[in-house]
């Protein structure tokens, strides 16, 4: 029960970390540029398998090309 609500609490940081992130993006003026999506995407890898290190998750990630956005936005 315990692990459940520590597991659940990870979750609701998570989401408020995700509107806080977004709250600040949405002040920000864009700043479009190429983003290196192989970067990008392990480092979202990185925060789903920790957020979720209870889960038997694999995620595997092929060569990416690089897309032209605004980082902030796209994350």
């Amino acid at each position: 029960m315990l692990e459940g609500i520590l597991t659940g609490a990870d979750k609701m940081q998570a989401m408020i970390e995700e509107v806080l992130h977004y709250s600040k993006a949405v002040q920000l003026k864009a700043k479009s540029r190429f983003v290196d999506m192989s970067v990008l995407l392990a480092d979202l890898k990185g925060q789903l398998l920790v957020t979720h290190q209870h889960l038997p998750i694999t995620i595997d990630i092929e060569s990416t090309p690089p897309i032209y956005g605004d980082v902030t936005m796209i994350q």
